[in-house]
């Protein structure tokens, strides 16, 4: 069983609290019209289990620390009591996690540091009706991460996920989500990063797994000239459904931020995305762009976007787009023309759509989600 350490049960008991009193999200609302919250609520309060996401066993590079939550101690502990829950902000789900997370991880890079591997960890759902964990990720300024986080297992219980992400001035942050949990499971993440003063954080989503996803994902750009890109892929099939909503805050002067989501669906999967800019008063200069678009390789499923702008200053450009439609006939007709079965043309096809969003990643990764991608098309 898992040692909890005084802050981490104080802020415990104040989240269950704070969860017990809260109410669900309001489904009038864009961020859940399509999904209800409910499917991510336990019966009751979640029990501590066994350990689902595994810590990486070759030696750190100098100046990473990667270790439990509930086992640090000293400036660690503080920073990470400092710090845990800031970042997303309150809801019932997110009280929820705060009160039951059964396992967390708390990941420091100290100033300066600037490793060359990627640091990954693979978080594998067990069998357990309702299992919650917690990633806190702290990158001193001037440092430098590479982070790959994958998520699998599970079948037909929940997993709820929370994420924070702060990036110190002038640091570098590359942080790639890969869910690909198991049929049947149930799925909440939420992900929020903060980036102070120059700071420039790449962010991907591939999401290939689960019967239902919610993925709820941000930044708060809180120092000026600190950047966000986001790139997002969905392959589904079946009767999966995929709810993405993502949040760019702009709070501070000359920041810039940009999401390029694309869904490839069949069968009778789902997926909708809700994406919303906030630009606040005192934050000129800004620059916001989203784009989702959806290839339908079936008549039966079904994609929705739905943009929303805030803006409360004059000196910004903000632009988003948004399209859905089949595979072009002419493309198919090409390929039919030189003997590609019709299997192997909606692939390549697929393959040529998802091709933008592979090359906005990093080059660190970007072989690691060609990879996720390209098997799970295979299997279309």
């Amino acid at each position: 069983m898992s040692r909890i350490l005084p802050w981490s049960a104080n802020a415990r008991d104040a989240a269950w609290n704070d969860f017990l009193v809260s109410p669900l999200p309001r489904r009038s609302a864009n961020a859940w019209r399509y999904t209800d919250p409910a499917r991510f609520i336990p019966a009751e309060r979640p029990a501590f289990g066994p350990t689902v996401r595994r810590i990486p066993e070759a030696k750190l590079p100098e100046g990473v620390t990667v270790a439990p939550l509930d086992g640090l101690s000293g400036e660690m502990a503080e920073t990470a009591s400092r710090l845990l829950g800031r970042a997303l902000e309150p809801s019932k789900l997110h009280s929820l996690n705060l009160a039951s997370w059964q396992e967390g991880l708390f990941v420091h890079v100290a100033p300066g540091a600037v490793p060359e591997e990627p640091l990954r960890l693979q978080a594998v759902a067990n069998e357990r009706p309702f299992v919650s964990i917690r990633l806190l990720i702290v990158v001193g300024e001037g440092a430098a991460l590479t982070l790959e986080d994958e998520y699998s297992g599970g079948g037909s219980g929940t997993l709820d996920s929370a994420v924070e992400l702060f990036a110190g001035p002038a640091s570098c942050v590359r942080y790639l989500a890969v869910q690909n949990m198991a049929e049947g499971s149930v799925f909440h993440l939420a992900q929020r990063a903060v980036a102070e003063e120059e700071a420039n954080i790449h962010s991907a989503i591939c999401s290939l797994g689960a019967s239902v996803f919610r993925a709820d994902l941000g930044t708060i750009l809180a120092g000026r000239g600190a950047e966000s890109h986001w790139a997002g892929a969905i392959v589904g099939s079946g009767d999966q459904h995929f709810d993405h909503h993502t949040v760019h805050l702009h709070s501070a002067p000359r920041t810039k931020s940009d999401f390029n989501f694309r869904a490839i669906l069949r069968d009778r999967a789902r997926a909708v995305y809700t994406g919303n800019i906030t630009i606040g008063a005192g934050a000129p200069g800004c620059e916001a762009y989203q784009e989702a678009r959806n290839l339908m390789l079936s008549d039966e499923a079904r994609a929705d976007s739905i943009p929303e702008l805030e803006i409360s200053e004059s000196d910004v450009k903000c632009t988003h787009g948004a399209a859905t439609g089949p595979a072009d006939p002419s493309q198919l007709f090409y390929l039919a023309s030189r003997g590609i079965p019709e299997r192997e043309a909606l692939r390549m096809v697929a393959e040529g759509f998802i091709a933008p969003v592979l090359s906005g990643v990093p080059a660190t990764l970007r072989a690691v989600l060609h990879a996720r991608l390209s098997e799970r098309l295979g299997a279309l």
